[in-house]
């Protein structure tokens, strides 16, 4: 709820005020020229913080400050920040973005000095800025739930509209917006009492948003017989992470076990993730709860390659360690969004296949190459008869000028006359052949190249390999093709480093 929505609850009030009613249950609060504070039955005097600073003893105190957002880290407030810590009156530190208040141009913090009935030696951070991506976004009514739960929890307590299940949702999203800090750690800061320095979370990234990937299973067994995973099936690899159902031996076993049937993402329960992908094909698959977590595909949101490839990455390592142990009921991945024309699937594909085939991309950024990776992920490249001339392209356009530049060029012939150099792959193919150094699985892909590029590039349905490749009776060829392309790009990266 906006903090708008407040007035018709604190009618009469500011939203400020309304804002710290909120936050800060619900205390009679004055208003006064340079910032809001909050009456309490222990004194009525308004206190400033030199004043409560240098005051020898400033008996109960329970006031709410109200103060521009630069005094949380700026080097000229260090020293009252300072004081604060070794007085141990700060309770709360709650900084509010102006846009949630009106008639307020800049970013504020509520500071709640308490020196009575709370932890000793720490200071509550909450960062209700953050966007968590969750359905839940961090607005007034949630945080002051959160704040309020944190204190007393039992939904009862709380300040209404919202129900017990998005309270048990709210849960999984505490400790991105509340920290509790030692006054070790915040001296150690420089006495910063910025939220985000302490919270560790995954951070904004441009042009893509957070997708919270949850363990969606909820049909199980106490016992199975069939076909039985574990975590020792579970793939660790960037390139072949896909279990092969109909490989697996049936068996028995008494547990509680995960009935799988569709398509899934398994991660394992302790130690590395190892993301494997699952389909399973019409058959019924059991998973130990104990030992894997199962997440559904949603492929109208993300193409489970790509997920699969975000969740080897660094920045999901560190969450990896909580989800398992069951603190955090998701883990989060990078989703681009749509832009230039392309949807989020598109622009998935794409980052999925630089990231698997990192070595080739970084080597060569051909557009073509790129297109090519992307069709490997569609099952559609077994009939795509286009697959042979793009290859091609890339052969004439990146590979064969590479050769040439670093002294490799076809012979000439009978009469002496010089090939073309641009488009002649089997004269670049006859004179590697020649090569002695040059390895036998290189020759062989040229020579691959020679005999079917030529033919595969013309759009003629009577020649034999656009036939068989449309027709579907070589239904793995073009695949073979483009990691063939791929193996000549990385050689030409070692080649070329040799002759330099």
């Amino acid at each position: 709820m906006k903090i708008t929505e407040f007035e018709k609850r604190f009618e009469g009030n500011t939203n400020l005020l309304i804002a710290i009613e909120s936050l800060f249950l619900n205390r009679k609060v004055k208003r006064t020229k340079s910032m809001v504070q909050i009456e309490t039955s222990a004194s009525n005097e308004h206190l400033s913080l030199s004043t409560l600073l240098n005051a020898e003893d400033e008996g109960n105190i329970s006031v709410v400050y109200v103060l521009p957002s630069s005094f949380l880290s700026e080097e000229k407030t260090k020293g009252i920040r300072q004081g604060l810590i070794d007085r141990d009156l700060l309770d709360t530190v709650v900084p509010i973005p102006s846009g949630w208040l009106d008639n307020v141009s800049k970013d504020i913090v509520l500071l709640y000095l308490n020196n009575n009935n709370r932890q000793k030696g720490v200071v509550k951070l909450i960062d209700i800025t953050y966007d968590s991506g969750s359905d839940i976004a961090p607005n007034g009514w949630s945080v002051a739930n959160l704040i309020f739960y944190d204190a007393f929890p039992d939904c009862n307590n709380l300040l209404g509209g919202i129900d017990e299940d998005q309270m048990d949702l709210l849960q999984d999203y505490f400790n991105e917006f509340v920290y509790v800090a030692g006054h070790y750690e915040i001296k150690e800061t420089g006495c910063s009492l910025n939220p985000a320095h302490y919270i560790k979370r995954v951070p904004h990234y441009n042009g893509h948003y957070l997708c919270e990937l949850w363990d969606t299973v909820d049909k199980t067994v106490s016992n199975a017989k069939g076909i039985i995973l574990h975590e020792y099936d579970l793939k660790d690899s960037a390139s072949h992470y896909e279990i092969e159902v109909s490989l697996i031996e049936s068996s028995e076993g008494n547990s509680d076990y995960y009935v799988l049937n569709g398509q899934y993402i398994l991660v394992a329960k302790t130690g590395k993730l190892r993301p494997t992908y699952i389909n399973t094909k019409g058959y019924t698959v059991y998973a130990p709860c104990k030992e894997i977590i199962a997440i559904t595909v949603d492929n109208d949101k993300w193409l489970y390659d790509y997920a699969i490839c975000e969740l080897r990455k660094p920045y999901v390592e560190w969450q990896r360690n909580k989800w398992q142990r069951g603190l955090v009921s998701f883990i989060r991945i990078y989703i681009p969004d749509s832009t230039d024309g392309k949807t989020s699937i598109e622009l998935q594909r794409e980052s999925f296949v630089q990231s698997k085939f990192h070595d080739v991309c970084e080597y060569c950024k051909y557009p073509d190459l790129l297109n090519l990776m992307a069709k490997l992920g569609i099952e559609d490249i077994k009939n795509d008869s286009s697959v042979p001339h793009t290859i091609r392209n890339v052969m004439e356009n990146y590979v064969l000028p590479l050769l040439c530049k670093n002294g490799v060029r076809p012979p000439k012939d009978r009469n002496g006359n010089v090939p073309n150099l641009k488009t002649n792959i089997s004269g670049y193919s006859l004179a590697l052949s020649q090569k002695e150094d040059t390895p036998e699985y290189i020759k062989r892909c040229f020579h691959t190249f020679s005999e079917l590029l030529q033919e595969g590039s013309h759009d003629n349905y009577d020649t034999e390999t656009q036939k068989a490749i449309r027709e579907g009776l070589c239904p793995y060829l073009t695949t073979s093709l483009v990691y063939d392309l791929f193996n000549v790009i990385v050689w030409c990266k070692q080649f070329e480093n040799k002759t330099r």
